[in-house]
């Protein structure tokens, strides 16, 4: 991705740049070697933290796992992702939303959209982040309904897919389905196709073909949910034909955020704080007091003075805000900071894609997480936002209480053996 996508931006001519988004080409030789480079750096540190590993073969997860912890967690999450939309949903109709204002957004009504996400659907500190919970219920249940079947899980899953369609319909927030899409998919490919030998036989050759086919589905749905999001109410009239609309609108989002984050390399001095690439600690408490109190000049999170949207407002278009996930890391430490950012994201990304071929617990519980935000970082630095973090915070404690359930249980046998031989 960061290699195509790069590529493609700086291939883009600007009269491109200028008549279908509005903005003008920043992405320059420049740009493309330092998006070029800052992805070397991520696959150098990746292949060296890969090694050779170990084969696909079938694991021990199964055996190793508590799943009375695994299963107790599953439906606390689901029950808190459920209570999330309930509130916030409870909360759009108390300022105001109602069912007609669902559907004008569903018919184009111009402005409804608008209103719905800017009015109605404003993000609740608390509330919003219990629906990100339904990321940790996506991975454990995929795994329960390998390991214990589906019947027990199916429901709320779908139930989980269903209100994130229903959020990427109505805030405009596409993402919150890819991020659930996305880890089950890889998840159940590495658990249910690549662990038995009877469909790995089967597949072996298809799979090769399925990035393609993935990038091939990705289009009409993109286009499928762009239709109701800005084509009817915005652009229908503007003599265009949809598909053709459609194609150029997924081509800006990505060639856009690279354009945007060359802007602000150009235009912004090195923060010397990890804003960008760890947004999150300026949003939950404590940290967000804690990085206030470090950085107290830095005033790139000022609601009332936003340098990077001033910038947009004034040099680029606004309505593509996207900086990509690549370049952050050089407006926060300088570039050689950011090629060393990127080297150990790769480490970290080598480690555990290697354990998550092996079957290792940890490898399972967040490289399906982590693989979203490797899609996504030529158009967002995914994994260093709030609503990814909310995941790893429950997944962590889970996967060291796994460590330490499993680790009684065997001195527990020890000591029984013991016993017995004495």
């Amino acid at each position: 991705m960061g290699l195509l996508v790069s590529l493609g931006a700086y291939a883009t001519p600007e009269p491109m740049y200028r008549t279908f988004w509005r903005t003008p080409k920043y992405f320059d030789g420049q740009s493309l070697l330092l998006s070029l480079g800052l992805t070397a750096a991520f696959v150098l540190g990746a292949i060296l933290a890969m090694g050779s590993g170990k084969g696909l073969g079938r694991s021990h997860w199964r055996e190793e796992l508590p799943w009375h912890l695994v299963t107790r967690c599953f439906w606390l999450c689901v029950y808190g992702t459920v209570a999330g939309y309930l509130i916030w949903g409870t909360a759009a109709v108390v300022r105001g939303a109602n069912l007609a204002l669902a559907i004008g957004i569903l018919s184009g009504d111009k402005g409804a959209a608008d209103a719905m996400k800017n009015d109605y659907l404003v993000t609740i500190s608390g509330v919003t982040t219990l629906t990100q919970l339904g990321l940790v219920a996506m991975v454990l249940g995929v795994m329960i309904g390998t390991a214990k079947g589906w019947k027990t899980v199916r429901l709320p899953i779908a139930a989980l897919f269903v209100l994130a369609l229903v959020r990427a319909l109505f805030n405009s927030e596409r993402l919150a389905i890819l991020e659930l899409a996305i880890p089950a998919s890889v998840l159940a490919i590495r658990l249910v196709l690549l662990e038995s030998p009877r469909y790995l036989g089967r597949i072996k050759t298809a799979m090769k073909l399925l990035p393609g086919a993935a990038v091939a589905l990705f289009v009409p749905l993109f286009a499928a949910y762009e239709y109701f999001r800005s084509w009817s109410s915005y652009y229908s009239g503007s003599g265009t034909n949809f598909w053709e609309f459609a194609s150029l609108r997924l081509l800006g989002y990505y060639t856009t955020a690279l354009n945007n984050g060359a802007l602000m390399v150009a235009r912004l001095d090195p923060v010397g704080a990890p804003f960008g690439t760890f947004h999150f600690l300026w949003r939950f408490p404590p940290f967000s007091s804690l990085m206030v109190a470090l950085y107290p000049n830095l005033k790139l999170d000022d609601a009332n003075f936003d340098p990077y949207m001033q910038i947009l407002s004034r040099e680029a278009n606004p309505e593509f805000n996207n900086q990509s996930g690549l370049f952050p890391a050089a407006v926060d430490f300088g570039i050689p900071g950011a090629l060393l950012y990127w080297f150990l994201a790769g480490l970290l990304c080598g480690l555990l894609y290697r354990w998550f071929r092996e079957g290792r617990i940890a490898g399972l519980f967040f490289y399906p997480l982590l693989f979203t935000g490797i899609t996504e970082t030529t158009r967002i630095m995914y994994w260093g936002e709030g609503r990814v973090v909310v995941a790893y915070a429950v997944l962590l404690p889970l996967a060291w209480l796994c460590s330490v359930s499993k680790l009684r249980e065997r001195r527990a046998q020890r000591r029984m053996i013991w016993l017995q031989s004495h």
